[in-house]
């Protein structure tokens, strides 16, 4: 009331428009410092009146909109209160962007045998990885289909399963390598060609033949996106095949593989 009494004993027009300018400035100022700011974890910004906290939930008034009346945030939502007076909340709900952990990838790999088609195998395989990412455990499936290749000793795969133990020397991640020792235990086809001196004809024999298979695997895979991976490996060891026909039942042998890999 005294301000005003004052504002009109001023004669001065300039100094009444000053005078005023000043107590609007002081008015936006005040306004101004009594704002909060409410800063979500979907990046969103409120401009608000905290007016309250409970355990779970702030109440607040949207700035300079008062008739919208009272309303409520969840803590689990917010990331952060900047106060009027300066003093900032954090509330440790911010959303990490970054990139995904080495523990945050998925446990199980179903892989497609790719370069298997070339030796005419139709091979999967699946693997869980263990609780520390450093040690996998995969079980293949094979099935031998007839055509033109024939490994040496004219030994081809009918079907085979085994087990493979893949350690991960740095864990999960986009590219890892891996190595470790596998089984095969399965079923072959021998065709071997004869020729009889006595008399002079040639002919050939047949026999399925259970082998077993011993090598050491190495290899490295790449994770484009998550649900998706590429591997590419070399094996080498030895392979034992219950067979007379052939000269050596037991023989080094070796392995290259390409495959498609899915994760979930």
């Amino acid at each position: 009331m005294s301000f005003v009494i004052y504002l009109i004993k001023i004669k001065n027009h300039k100094m009444k428009i000053r005078v005023l300018a000043m107590l609007v400035g002081i008015i936006i100022s005040t306004s101004a410092i009594c704002q909060d700011y409410i800063y979500l974890n979907n990046g969103d910004r409120i401009e608000a009146v905290v007016t309250e906290q409970t355990k779970t939930a702030v109440i607040y008034q949207m700035f300079g909109n008062s008739q919208e009346g009272i309303k409520l945030v969840n803590k689990t939502d917010i990331k952060m209160i900047a106060f009027s007076n300066g003093k900032i909340e954090n509330f440790g709900n911010e959303v990490d962007f970054k990139v995904k952990s080495k523990e945050d990838f998925t446990k199980n790999l179903f892989a497609y045998h790719l370069a298997d088609l070339l030796i005419n195998n139709f091979t999967i395989s699946y693997e869980r990885i263990l609780n520390s990412g450093k040690v996998g455990l995969q079980i293949p499936f094979s099935v031998g289909y007839e055509g033109d290749y024939e490994e040496l000793g004219d030994f081809q795969n009918k079907y085979y399963t085994g087990l493979y133990l893949n350690f991960y020397p740095t864990g999960q991640g986009k590219w890892r390598f891996f190595l470790g020792p596998g089984i095969r235990v399965g079923q072959g086809h021998i065709e071997e060609y004869y020729y009889d001196y006595n008399t002079g004809n040639d002919y050939y024999k047949n026999e399925d033949a259970f082998y077993f298979k011993f090598h050491l695997n190495n290899g490295v895979i790449f994770s484009p996106i998550d649900e998706l991976s590429i591997a590419a490996s070399v094996s080498l060891g030895v392979r034992y095949v219950d067979s007379d026909l052939l000269d050596n039942k037991m023989r080094t042998t070796g392995a290259a593989s390409f495959n498609m890999i899915y994760r979930f």
